[in-house]
């Protein structure tokens, strides 16, 4: 595949990916840079009935046109199958028999979130594979909370080797969510130091006073300070501000 393909395909490819969502509850900004033309990293904003608005992120290992194949698939399913009476440990778990049944022989695995906010009740339902925290900044306490992973990456073996859990978390006005993927903190510097999750979340602290473009374009700034130009992984940022 020449260059002119592989361009073409990543303005297909990403072209379905949202760029924002903003409604009277949420103000959601999403920013993707891929290591090449295309890669893994997906993700998905989905508004649903009685004021819901469902998000997820996936990370399929490796890079490439495989990787963005597989994501692409990811994310079809989940749009095929998300609905509001669905919850977020039955799509990881449905999503998890359709890759061990479908795509077990091509031995990707995939890391997987999804939350949904709901904000008629001010919770969040939220199920991570693998994952990487979705990171909870509460703003009355101005304080950093680590929504971790509950069960292992998609496409292991089915059923889930680790029982799956639904996580709820209450939320208010002000507060701030973050999802993204393993190329955020895992982002090396010269000395081949992480960026880490520490530093992550003291980015976070200290740019709460950003909006959601503002502090996608800052964070890719900073990493770019610390670990130069070129990454080693894809990286996708997805930064959620409640606004009610």
């Amino acid at each position: 595949m020449n260059n002119q393909e592989l361009t073409e395909a990543a303005e297909i490819h990403y072209g379905f990916l949202p760029e924002n969502y903003l409604d009277d509850n949420i103000d959601i900004a999403i920013t993707v840079k891929p290591h090449g033309y295309v890669g893994g990293d997906y993700c998905s904003v989905i508004p649903l009935p009685s004021d819901n608005v469902f998000v997820c992120m996936c990370d399929v290992a490796g890079h490439g046109i495989s990787s963005a194949l597989f994501a692409a698939r990811i994310n079809a399913f989940v749009a095929a199958q998300t609905h509001i009476s669905l919850c977020p440990c039955e799509l990881t778990i449905r999503l998890n028999a359709l890759v061990c049944e479908h795509i077990l022989s091509a031995r990707i695995l995939t890391t997987f979130y999804t939350a949904i906010f709901n904000f008629k009740t001010h919770q969040v339902s939220y199920v991570g594979a693998g994952h990487p925290p979705m990171l909870h900044y509460q703003n009355r306490t101005q304080q950093i909370n680590q929504l971790a992973s509950t069960t292992t990456p998609i496409g292991i073996e089915h059923p889930l080797p680790i029982q799956c859990q639904t996580g709820q978390l209450t939320f208010e006005s002000g507060d701030q969510f973050f999802l993204y993927t393993d190329g955020v903190h895992e982002s090396r510097n010269a000395d081949k130091e992480q960026f880490g999750l520490t530093r992550l979340s003291e980015f976070i602290l200290a740019n709460t006073h950003l909006s959601t473009h503002e502090y996608n374009a800052a964070l890719l700034k900073e990493l770019t300070g610390f670990g130069g130009d070129e990454f080693d992984d894809d990286l996708l940022l997805m930064s959620m501000h409640i606004r009610v």
